[in-house]
């Protein structure tokens, strides 16, 4: 009887182990295809526009599909409670020096600038994809809530991203696309630094969101006995998360209202490329086939 009960609770602490290990890959994954069309989108146009339409080739841009979504599965926390914290700020109340997406833009640009200098293009243009997925990150309204807030609202917070990852399939995009480019042209202007984008952006992004954060925030406790759920119930608390719900409608988000949800983080992707490109540039790049588009 002993034996049995024993065996019965390895068996109960396995399973809720093995849920809790879960946790940071099946529940607060971030989905990827935003991140890559709209650095992709700002990359290839920022180039258009310098002239440099040689360098956007293959190599190039598996490269800046594949690192712009290099953070979330390598960048993050060492453990549950602070799993993807650093991809998460808000100008309003967060140290600019801290462990968030503004200081790890800024250290990915930098990268960025010194491996430009000893000529390493490859990871060059690793480092600065790197650099727009945290840029991109300040921009979006679910990553300036508060990562302790988006805890409590992880099925929410993945929703709404599988709405708008979605959004990049529905015909209605190509006319988004356009009116992103459009606003861009009116909204362009000379920054000089990266931490100078990386104020501007991210205050930006605080007045455009603020009522939705607002708004937001009062529903805190609808979601507030997730973790407990979790260990008493986790295979019910670890259900398919509609981020990976392939059956998600690409016009819901134009429907709900997100029409202009790629706006401002195209614009800044586009004057971080600007800014990286008139960086490097000094620093003789070589030719397509001789160097930059190798990404091995």
């Amino acid at each position: 009887m002993m034996k049995l009960m024993f065996k019965n609770f390895l068996s109960v602490l396995l399973t809720i182990s093995l849920a809790i290990l879960q946790v940071p890959t099946s529940i607060f994954a971030f989905g990827n295809d935003s991140h890559r069309n709209v650095s992709l989108h700002a990359f290839e146009d920022a180039l258009n526009d310098c002239n440099l339409s040689n360098y956007i080739c293959t190599g190039t841009k598996q490269a800046i599909r594949q690192y712009c979504t290099n953070p979330d599965r390598k960048e993050a926390g060492t453990w549950l409670g602070n799993y993807y914290e650093k991809h998460f700020f808000n100008i309003g109340t967060d140290p600019l020096d801290g462990d968030n997406a503004y200081s790890s833009m800024i250290n990915h640009y930098n990268n960025s600038i010194n491996y430009a200098k000893s000529k390493n293009w490859t990871y060059s243009i690793r480092e600065m994809a790197q650099s727009l997925h945290y840029l991109q990150d300040m921009c979006c309204p679910v990553h300036m809530w508060g990562y302790g807030f988006n805890r409590e609202r992880v099925d929410l917070h993945t929703s709404l991203e599988a709405e708008w990852d979605a959004m990049w399939d529905s015909d209605k995009m190509g006319d988004c696309i356009l009116e992103m480019q459009d606003q861009r042209l009116r909204e362009h202007r000379n920054f000089e630094d990266i931490s100078e984008i990386g104020m501007h952006f991210s205050q930006r992004a605080l007045e455009l969101y603020e009522k939705w954060i607002k708004n937001a925030k009062g529903g805190i406790f609808k979601h507030a006995f997730f973790i407990p759920n979790l260990l008493f119930n986790p295979i019910k608390s670890l259900k398919k998360d509609p981020l990976y719900d392939k059956n998600v409608d690409p016009d819901k988000g134009f429907k709900e209202g997100w029409k202009g949800i790629f706006n401002l983080p195209y614009i800044a992707s586009y004057e971080l490329v600007l800014m990286w490109v008139n960086a490097v540039k000094l620093y003789d790049p070589p030719p397509p086939d001789r160097g930059i588009c190798i990404t091995q």
